[in-house]
């Protein structure tokens, strides 16, 4: 098969969308983190199925999700604007665990539709998050007073190095969010900073940045929410990622 004749080939999904997967970074099977498109360009020179390797790199990146939140059955698909949604299709609801299903099936609900698996905290488990959200001129082009200043970021850092807990980037690879186990009750927020352990869907990458446990941090976490305005607990918005609708 001559150059051209393979070129011809080379068609969705290898990059031809800013938001698809193939501009994502993925673990080959050497552990070493390269572009999704390039994964599926090596499968395709291969004669394999590039739609296949892709996958099986998607897998690889979101087991390193950790495995005591991967074990329970408190998933949902992340939708393209962070709306939780079932596996099986439609709206999922944090309030509702028959929405919610296994990593497993989320995971591969969610490749299928380019996006990512989403733990949903509830406060019968023991876990919390905290996300560390980071706006700049690509998020936001046209509101600078929301961009992430210098002393931000390196609060950020500090918070990070506080807590010493499994820590991975969010979706736009900007921002961090630190997994810890401890449950402060209603979230809170404040100055691009977010504590929550219950009534909250977390979308979660595997794109690791601290490969750390997620260990117990109640007490740094009560200190933080101490000094965070608390959210209204009846203000759906302010609970999950948009307002939700019924499943």
């Amino acid at each position: 098969m001559s150059t051209s004749e393979k070129s011809t080939k080379i068609e969705p999904p290898f990059l031809v969308d800013p938001n698809d997967l193939a501009i994502q970074s993925f673990p080959d099977v050497d552990g070493e983190d390269v572009a999704g498109w390039y994964i599926q360009l090596q499968a395709h020179e291969r004669g394999e199925d590039p739609r296949a390797a892709l996958r099986e790199a998607y897998m690889r990146r979101v087991f390193r999700i950790p495995a005591e939140l991967r074990a329970r059955p408190q998933w949902v698909v992340s939708g393209a604007d962070k709306e939780p949604m079932r596996a099986t299709g439609g709206h999922a609801s944090v309030k509702d665990p028959s929405t919610w299903t296994s990593f497993e099936t989320a995971a591969s609900a969610a490749f299928e539709r380019g996006t990512w698996p989403s733990f949903v905290l509830t406060a019968a488990d023991e876990f919390a998050c905290i996300d560390l959200d980071v706006k700049d001129a690509t998020s936001h082009p046209d509101k600078p007073e929301l961009w992430t200043t210098p002393e931000q970021r390196e609060r950020f850092n500090a918070i990070v190095e506080a807590f010493g807990c499994y820590t991975e980037r969010s979706r736009s690879g900007k921002g961090l969010h630190i997994w810890a186990r401890g449950n402060i009750g209603t979230g809170c927020r404040r100055d691009h900073v977010e504590v929550y352990s219950q009534g909250r869907h977390i979308v979660c990458t595997g794109d690791t940045f601290h490969a750390l446990p997620v260990a117990d941090r109640l007490d740094l976490l009560l200190s933080m929410a101490a000094r965070m305005s608390a959210l209204d607990a009846t203000d759906e918005t302010t609970l999950v990622e948009l307002p939700e609708r019924e499943p």
